[in-house]
């Protein structure tokens, strides 16, 4: 084949490989000897254990060197890298109003079962256990919620590992965190208004009984 105005011979073939970005196609590269195709500046990719510098020459002049996991995260994945920390910013902005939503929806709920609870208490039930039915009946939920969401969450990186290389999978750590504060933001939703509730007295309970 020709080359730059000469004849080459092809004398083996490589599977296709990227080069540049870890997203672009496949397309047509072809691979020179050095001392055919001379250039006063080489790249060497060495595979070393520990010290890089002793599997380079020491006659031979090195510099910019870096290794293979700085050049793929500055170069073929910069766009994605810079896409993923915009994502943890907001991730962390929707964590804060899914807390804040959670929360106002939880204690309106509480609220709204006010009567009931007047009546519970009318009818000589306990404060305690009003108290523990109603925490326990709406942290059910909670935890329904949050299972739901972990399991979707899961699913969603794996199918993002499918599509970034490099990728790793979900953090336990911040999956337990996460849930950690809707638990607490649940609890604390629900058991705030709860207790509000049980401090009414007996006027209190026949006014909002009828």
């Amino acid at each position: 084949m020709r080359v730059n105005g000469r004849t080459v011979e092809v004398v083996g073939v490589v599977k296709n490989a990227k080069y540049m970005r870890w997203d672009e196609p496949p397309r047509p590269f072809l691979y020179l000897p050095y001392e055919q195709n001379y250039a006063s500046r080489m790249t060497l990719h060495i595979e070393a254990s520990s010290n890089i510098f002793g599997a380079v020459p020491r006659t031979l002049p090195a510099s910019d060197v870096r290794m293979l996991r700085e050049y793929f995260d500055r170069g073929a994945m910069f766009g994605v890298n810079a896409a993923l920390r915009i994502a943890e910013v907001t991730g962390g902005g929707g964590l804060l109003l899914a807390l804040t939503g959670l929360y106002g929806a939880v204690s309106s709920t509480v609220r709204r079962r006010r009567r009931e609870i007047a009546i519970r208490m009318a009818l000589g039930a306990l404060p305690h256990s009003i108290f523990a039915l109603i925490v326990r009946q709406q942290m059910l939920t909670a935890f329904t919620g949050i299972a739901a969401g972990l399991l979707l969450q899961n699913l969603g990186c794996r199918l993002l590992r499918g599509f970034v290389p490099g990728a790793g999978a979900a953090s336990w750590s911040a999956n337990a965190g996460t849930a950690a504060l809707m638990i607490v933001a649940s609890f604390i939703a629900c058991a705030l208004p709860t207790a509000a509730s049980l401090r009414l007295n007996i006027r209190d309970v026949n006014r909002i009984v009828r």
